[in-house]
């Protein structure tokens, strides 16, 4: 269905990335693609304690590798959260029994079992969009962004210079 919200196709990755990750190509470079400037923004105030420690610990790295812009926040404080959430149910269940009892000879499985699962399943989303698993990483070739000129800018220079050989 063409016009259908979420079957149009895959998902596009910014150019950004796909100059760090070496798949960037001249025809199929957005030019009218968003430039934010690479930052970490202070986190929200409504972190926890523990969302706000992993916020500085990846914002830092990501920032680095260029992949952090100011407009990120929302990304950012959704996987520092949901990394809090995931650490909190781990730590009680190191706690506690997995199981409960039921009827006769039946035990279910605790709650708090399917909140961390939860809570692991969604933090696999975010760590791949951001490229911190193992296989995101693999496409992602670090290099850090130039502090005078936009990398894309940077790119697009480099591919019209090769051009003209």
């Amino acid at each position: 269905m063409a016009g259908y919200p979420g079957k149009q196709g895959r998902k596009a990755i910014p150019t950004q990335l796909k100059i760090v990750r070496g798949t960037a190509r001249k025809d199929r470079t957005n030019k009218a693609e968003a430039k934010p400037k690479v930052a970490l923004p202070s986190p929200p105030a409504h972190l926890t304690a523990e969302a706000k420690r992993e916020w500085w610990r990846m914002g830092r790295r990501l920032v680095q590798l260029g992949l952090m812009t100011e407009i990120d926040k929302a990304a950012l404080a959704i996987y520092c959260q949901t990394w809090a959430r995931w650490e909190e149910a781990e730590a009680k269940l190191r706690e506690a029994d997995l199981l409960t009892p039921g009827p006769p000879f039946y035990k279910y499985r605790k709650a708090l079992v399917k909140e961390a699962a939860d809570a692991m399943r969604d933090l696999m989303k975010y760590l791949v969009e951001f490229g911190m698993t193992p296989s995101s990483r693999s496409r992602v070739h670090p290099s850090k962004p130039a502090e005078s000129e936009d990398p894309v800018e940077k790119w697009l220079k480099e591919k019209r210079e090769d051009a003209n050989y």
